[in-house]
């Protein structure tokens, strides 16, 4: 039950916060909530059957990449709207947080431990939406070339 309960609500929350913080219309907050908690229901899934944070980062970058496109041509708006409250929940920000933490305590090689973990989670994440978006791209270009081909 936990788990459910903390995957709804890391997901939606932050999702919710950063589209107020980010001025998206009213009526897109919801969607943009959605593709937030989808985000973080496949970070998590990730976690509880492997505990890959890369991975899961991946993963999760990958389902928002993802759905940021479909929402952004089902409501004809730009796809930034989407992915900007949706990869929140996904941001290594308690990472980044410990290594700073380690910095001041002057524990050097956790510190760098912590901060390759963290550049490396957040690589994953733009990794997830640069690869999502290249498909997209060429599936996108496929359809369009079949298209023409049959007009």
């Amino acid at each position: 039950m936990s788990f459910f309960v903390s995957v709804i609500v890391m997901g939606f929350i932050p999702s919710l916060g950063f589209s107020i913080l980010f001025h998206v219309p009213k009526r897109l907050i919801f969607p943009a909530m959605i593709v937030g908690f989808c985000s973080n229901a496949a970070y998590q899934a990730v976690i509880y059957t492997s505990e890959n944070r890369m991975m899961a980062c991946f993963l999760g970058a990958c389902v928002v990449g993802f759905f940021a496109y479909f929402m952004a041509r089902g409501l004809r708006e730009a796809s930034t709207v989407f992915i900007l409250p949706g990869i929140m929940p996904l941001v290594p920000g308690s990472y980044m947080y410990y290594t700073m933490s380690y910095l001041i305590e002057r524990s050097y090689s956790q510190a760098a431990s912590s901060l390759s973990s963290t550049l490396l989670m957040a690589g994953s994440v733009a990794l997830g939406l640069l690869i999502s978006g290249s498909i997209l791209k060429i599936c996108t270009s496929l359809k369009r070339k079949v298209q023409s081909l049959y007009e």
